[in-house]
């Protein structure tokens, strides 16, 4: 459970600056789901040599695996199968690969861009000094992570038990003996018998790497846009807490209007920013 502030002679107060356990958590989940493709430290931009090369195998690693999926399963699909009701099915499952191919190259393309959103996050945290302003922070730091963890849960739930339970249970038997394995992704005849062993087993596993590493594609782009989505708005909830302190000043008692006013003026430009 994230400690959201401490108890201190009778009062709450917020805790000292920098506020990293607050970032930590805000941002926990999305690295999760980030450092295993290779992108985080891309984005986040702060690395060893030791972590550019780990992001380098795990990126090769990444698309290689993405790539003996996607080349056979699409040609197959779209050159060498001619029944249309299969051709329609395998629509779906490939479909699903090429854009998370595509997904998996703008996450790395625009790593700048992400990185500097995500230190933007950061420096509004650090920036952070009321606590009513922390706690509204928090609430949607909150709810960016349950969005994360819906999306994570949908996806290896059902994406994985696709990838497994159907094709070992599509195991076609005559009379005790085993004449059909069929694959999630089709196509790699034409290069080996797939259904030989240990043939079947190497690419059933890769299969199943392949499901792993779509699925935190997927969620790291619903996580990535959840965090910006809810920082924004709680932004502009501290925002609207500040205009309706303009005229009163008691969240900021010792300032004038004109203080006040600047304050919020420069919060929405953050904002819009």
């Amino acid at each position: 459970m994230h400690s959201r502030s401490r108890h201190t002679e009778g009062t709450w107060q917020v805790r000292n600056e920098p506020r990293e356990d607050d970032i930590r958590y805000t941002m926990q989940l999305c690295r999760w789901v980030l450092k295993p493709i290779g992108i985080w430290h891309l984005i986040y931009g702060h690395f060893s040599q030791y972590d550019r090369l780990l992001s380098v195998i795990l990126i090769v690693t990444c698309l290689s695996t993405l790539c003996f999926v996607l080349i056979p399963s699409g040609l197959y699909t779209l050159l060498r199968e001619k029944d249309i009701n299969v051709k329609v099915k395998l629509f779906g499952p490939v479909g699903f690969c090429l854009t998370s191919t595509i997904k998996y190259c703008y996450l790395g393309a625009r790593a700048t861009s992400f990185g500097k959103c995500i230190h933007h996050v950061e420096d509004d945290w650090r920036a952070v000094r009321d606590e009513d302003h922390r706690e509204i922070m928090l609430n949607k730091a909150s709810t960016g992570r349950r969005l994360t963890m819906l999306c994570a849960l949908f996806l290896y739930t059902g994406g994985l038990a696709y990838h497994t339970i159907l094709p070992l249970s599509s195991t076609i038997k005559v009379n005790g003996s085993l004449i059909s394995r069929p694959l999630t992704y089709p196509g790699y005849d034409i290069f080996f018998d797939p259904e030989a062993s240990p043939a079947y087993e190497i690419v059933f596993c890769i299969h199943c790497l392949f499901a792993l590493i779509t699925y935190n594609i997927t969620t790291a782009a619903c996580s990535l846009a959840a965090i910006f989505v809810t920082h924004a708005c709680g932004q502009v909830q501290i925002l609207i807490t500040l205009l309706d302190d303009l005229v009163e000043g008691k969240r900021n008692r010792g300032t004038t209007v004109d203080n006040r006013l600047g304050i919020i003026a420069r919060q929405h430009v953050r904002v819009l920013r």
